[in-house]
């Protein structure tokens, strides 16, 4: 595409016309050679050069007036376009309905019989609607995100307990036990409520009173509840065991052990039961790996999550967001359409539809897509303030072609 000049139509150069028609061509021109607008776009754009020329010369006010309708109707045609594929052919649907707004628009400015005030107000519903229906259609990629965040970070805190007890714990029965089942109770417990849920709790009542129940019993009042509390106890136990779907064959040496330990306990005297020795597991700690890379995004690899055919590329993190007041310095939002690239350098454009709740991981979504990307908040910014990621949303495209053309006519200047 090039911009049509003033000598293309025999103009006489230096006449008001004719330098009216340079300085609209050189942002034609600029709008032509903007990178994050498809060529389909630019095409239906170029159609109404010729009348925004005509509107030039007819109003002098249109250079000067940021808000006037014409310059409007550029920059909003170009904020409907956000996300539209670059490779996007007329056939597209929103390719259609911004050419047709493209004619009526042209068909009204040559006419000079009615305003754009009809066009303006269509593209501001085509805009909304295009938003309104991305966010929704994202929200089942969210909950994807926020099901796999909450059962990383669940994972994370229920080894920390893990590490906890086995601090308090020498018998490699107990110690074995906590290690196989125990931490999948607490993780299941951290997925269905936090720490701060009741279901957290009661588990971690239970197996503090597991530990109690086997340290040895001195005073005559702690053989009396350790005598109060076996059967409630194994009644939790295997109620836990069997949300777990853990056979009879293997939690029987582990209630078999810890029936062995607390009969030692009421007589006063440390347990001896021991684990098997085909399967000792007793560590002593367990790894944590928090999933926080040294550099944002530097070393994340692609998790792809899946659930009834809604795919995610995951580059997120499940460590916990920034805190609110810092997160307020952000510079991208929910609303913004971002041009972004992943950590293999492919370029994408989505709309911001929200982060999780508790990392701020961000999910971008594009219908054209056909998935949702989830990346790093810090990553996402990391790559906002280096250059690499553009909020298309928040461009003017005509006033940002202007400025260059101003900047091409300032360079020429004696």
């Amino acid at each position: 595409l090039r911009a049509i000049r003033a000598r293309d139509l025999d103009l006489p150069l230096g006449k008001s016309a004719a330098v009216a028609f340079d300085t609209l061509s050189l942002i034609f021109d600029a709008i032509f050679a903007t990178p994050d607008l498809p060529d389909v776009v630019k095409s239906i754009l170029g159609r109404l050069q010729i009348p925004s020329l005509r509107t030039a010369i007819l109003d002098d006010t249109f250079f000067a007036n940021t808000q006037h309708p014409a310059r409007q109707l550029i920059n909003r045609m170009a904020r409907a376009a956000c996300g539209l594929p670059p490779d996007a052919g007329r056939d597209h649907p929103l390719s259609e309905r911004l050419s047709q707004l493209a004619d009526s628009a042209r068909a009204a400015m040559e006419s000079n019989e009615s305003g754009l005030k009809p066009q303006l107000e269509e593209l501001e519903r085509l805009i909304a609607e295009r938003d309104q229906s991305h966010q929704l259609n994202s929200q089942p990629y969210m909950h994807l995100v926020n099901h796999h965040e909450r059962r990383l970070n669940a994972g994370v805190l229920a080894k920390k307990w893990l590490n906890e007890q086995l601090a308090r714990c020498s018998a490699p029965a107990i110690r074995d036990f906590l290690a196989e089942h125990g931490v999948r109770i607490m993780q299941s417990a951290a997925e269905n409520g936090g720490v701060g849920g009741e279901r957290w709790k009661a588990s971690n009542t239970t197996f503090a009173e597991l530990l109690w129940s086997i340290q040895p019993k001195q005073a005559p009042e702690e053989r009396k509840r350790l005598v109060a509390l076996v059967h409630a106890l194994a009644r939790s136990l295997t109620s836990e065991l069997d949300q777990l779907d853990v056979s009879t064959e293997a939690r029987t040496p582990f209630l078999n052990a810890c029936f062995d330990l607390q009969t030692a306990a009421l007589r006063n005297r440390p347990g001896t039961a021991m684990s098997s020795p085909s399967r000792q597991i007793n560590p002593t700690t367990v790894e944590i790996n928090s999933n926080e890379p040294g550099t944002p995004g530097s070393s994340r690899k692609t998790e792809i999550l899946e659930s009834n055919g809604k795919l995610v590329q995951y580059f997120g993190s499940s460590t916990p967001a920034v805190p609110a007041w810092r997160a307020d310095s952000s510079t991208a939002r929910q609303g913004d359409w971002i041009a972004f690239r992943l950590p293999d350098d492919e370029e994408h454009c989505g709309l911001h539809c929200g982060a999780a709740p508790d990392s701020g991981s961000v999910l971008l979504f594009n219908s054209d897509w056909g998935y949702a990307v989830a990346l790093e908040r810090a990553f996402l910014e990391q790559q906002l303030t280096g250059g690499n990621a553009r909020i298309l949303s928040a461009v003017s495209l005509f006033d940002q072609a202007a400025e260059r053309a101003l900047g091409q006519i300032a360079r020429r200047a004696p």
